[in-house]
C-alpha cells in the first residue's frame, strides 16, 4: 500500500469509527469500533501522524471502556492494551486531548484517581470544548471524595454540549455526585435524565433505584422491576455490581461509604444479592 493510500485508509477508518462512536454505545458497538481500529492500525506505514495518533487514542478509549463496563469479556489484557494505545497516541502527539482522556480512564481503572484527574485536566486544557473530558474531570472529583466540586464540572459539560451523544453520561456524573454527597432527592432528576439518554449501562439505572429507595420506596421498586426487564441487564445481582465496581478500585473513605449506601439502597429496594 502506498503512503497516500495508507493515509486514505486511515482517514476512512477514523470516519467510520467516529460515526459509530457518536451513536448509542453498547457492547456490540464497542466491539465493532475495536475491529475497525485494530484493522486500520495493523499496517500504519505511511499514515500521517495526526491520523495515527487519533486512531490510537480512539482505540485506547474503546478498550478501556470495555474494561470499565465489563463488556465483551474485557479483562486486564484489554486494559494493558488500552494503556499501550494511549501511550502510542501521546508519544506521537503529546497535546492530543483524546489521548489524555483515554489515559485518564486507564489511570482510573488502575485506581490512581489523582493522576486520572490530572489527565482529564490536561485534556480540557488542550481542548476547552471537549465536554466529555470536562465531565470526566468532575467524575474524578467524586472519586477523590469531593462530590460537591464535581457538580459544576458536569453542569459545565451539559451547558457546553447539551446535545452531545454522550450527554447521558454528563447527567450521570452530576447525579452520582449528588448521591455521594448524600443528596438523594437532588440526584434523582439527573439520574432519570441519564437513563433516558443513555439506557445501555447498568450504573445510572441502579443509582436511580438506590436514590429512590431513600425517598420513594414504591418508585424504587418500580424502577428496579423496569431495570430487571431490560434484556441487557436480566439476572444482574448485587454481587455482580460489586464485582463490576472493582474495575474502578477506590479506598477513599467517602467513596467507600457512598458505595455502601448505594448497595444498601439496592438491598432495601429488593435487588437479588446473588
Amino acid at each position: 500500500m502506498t503512503a497516500a493510500a495508507a493515509s486514505l485508509s486511515m482517514v476512512g477508518a477514523l470516519s467510520r469509527a467516529k460515526a459509530a462512536s457518536n451513536g448509542l454505545i453498547t457492547p456490540e458497538t464497542n466491539r465493532f469500533l475495536r475491529e475497525i481500529l485494530e484493522k486500520a492500525l495493523s499496517n500504519p506505514v505511511g499514515v500521517a501522524p495526526r491520523w495515527l495518533a487519533e486512531a490510537w487514542a480512539l482505540l485506547a478509549n474503546v478498550l478501556v471502556n470495555d474494561y470499565l463496563h465489563s463488556w465483551n469479556h474485557a479483562g486486564r489484557a484489554e486494559l494493558n492494551k488500552a494503556e499501550e494505545a494511549a501511550g502510542n497516541a501521546l508519544a506521537i502527539d503529546p497535546e492530543l486531548a483524546l489521548g489524555h482522556h483515554a489515559n485518564g480512564l486507564v489511570l482510573r481503572a488502575r485506581g490512581d484517581h489523582q493522576a486520572a484527574y490530572d489527565a482529564f485536566t490536561r485534556a480540557v486544557q488542550y481542548d476547552p470544548y471537549f465536554a466529555r473530558a470536562l465531565a470526566q474531570q468532575g467524575n474524578e472529583l467524586t472519586l477523590l471524595g469531593r462530590p460537591e466540586e464535581a457538580v459544576p464540572c458536569a453542569e459545565a459539560a451539559i451547558k457546553l454540549s447539551p446535545n452531545d451523544p454522550t450527554a447521558g453520561i454528563f447527567h450521570w456524573v452530576k447525579g452520582r455526585a449528588h448521591f455521594f454527597a448524600g443528596k438523594y432527592s437532588d440526584a434523582i432528576p439527573s439520574l432519570e435524565r441519564s437513563v433516558e439518554l443513555h439506557p445501555t449501562v447498568w450504573y445510572n439505572w441502579l443509582y436511580l433505584v438506590s436514590a429512590y429507595a431513600r425517598v420513594d420506596m414504591a418508585q424504587a421498586i418500580a424502577m428496579l422491576a423496569q431495570f430487571v426487564g431490560q434484556p441487557l441487564f436480566g439476572g444482574l445481582t448485587l454481587k455482580d455490581v460489586q464485582e463490576y465496581e472493582k474495575a474502578s478500585p477506590n479506598d477513599n473513605n467517602i467513596v467507600v461509604e457512598a458505595r455502601e449506601a448505594f448497595h444498601e439502597g439496592l438491598k432495601i429496594a429488593g435487588m437479588k444479592e446473588q
